[in-house]
């Protein structure tokens, strides 16, 4: 006959894999969610089990389309600066919080601020053999510093489902500086003419910096710029928001 001892061992791995089993035969995670949040959780329920759910509208004279990208980027630039969770969804329905941008100004213009004159001996690999006027020796040009401003304005509104309404504006500025190449000229057995070639690939790359397309570029990422600063506002009614939520749910 078994023990006093061993059949309490015995009776203990018993009611320890019985209820093992009936947590796996139920799928019970391992932190279930309670039926209600003042069923212990507090805090903790209403962050990780009910975030806030929120709704966000870009209204700016863009096409739908635009629009569209420009409120998915936005919504990256509002995740990166949440203090706690908070779920983003598509209908304005199943928000507890709808925030909608509308861009009231958004001015973008570009100005030249500095203008240098440079030169650069041509590296051997481009030097040689260039018609009638021989080898290249010395290559002049400007180097200018271009800056692109964007002044905004957008006006917030805000609402929350059952408890507050406002409406704020947020103005700014972004900037973005940039240079390139102009008037490439070389030194030639002829004197000095222009020319076409390049006296490195370093200077190569500044002068394709030159052409219309890359102050597309330039135009593109200060209107994420712009963005960034918007989300970053946004984030912070969110993240207000959120703390006053969870100080009353104590």
């Amino acid at each position: 006959m078994a023990s006093p001892t061993a059949l309490m061992k015995t009776l203990t791995a018993s009611i320890l894999f019985a209820g093992t089993m009936t947590i796996m035969s139920n799928g019970v995670a391992a932190s279930p969610a309670p039926d209600h949040p003042q069923s212990g959780y507090g805090r903790y329920y209403d962050e990780y089990y009910r975030p806030l759910t929120v709704y966000i509208d870009f209204d700016g004279p863009q096409r739908e389309r635009r629009e569209e990208r420009i409120e998915r980027r936005l919504v990256d630039a509002i995740q990166r600066r949440l203090d706690r969770p908070v779920r983003f969804t598509d209908s304005r329905r199943r928000a507890d919080m709808i925030i909608k941008a509308r861009e009231l100004d958004y001015d973008l213009s570009f100005r030249i601020t500095d203008v240098d004159r440079k030169d650069k001996s041509y590296d051997n690999r481009y030097r040689y053999g260039h018609g009638r006027c021989g080898n290249l020796y010395k290559a002049y040009y400007d180097r200018i510093e271009e800056k692109g401003t964007a002044y905004y304005r957008y006006q917030l509104s805000v609402r929350l489902k059952g408890e507050m309404r406002f409406k704020d504006e947020f103005r700014g500025r972004a900037r973005e500086d940039f240079k390139y190449g102009r008037n490439l000229r070389a030194a030639t057995n002829c004197g000095i003419r222009p020319t076409d070639i390049y006296p490195s690939s370093k200077v190569a790359r500044l002068f394709e910096k030159a052409s219309p397309g890359y102050r597309h570029t330039v135009a593109r990422e200060i209107r994420r710029e712009t963005l960034d600063d918007l989300g970053r506002q946004i984030a912070r009614i969110i993240n207000r928001t959120t703390k006053q939520i969870a100080d009353a749910s104590w």
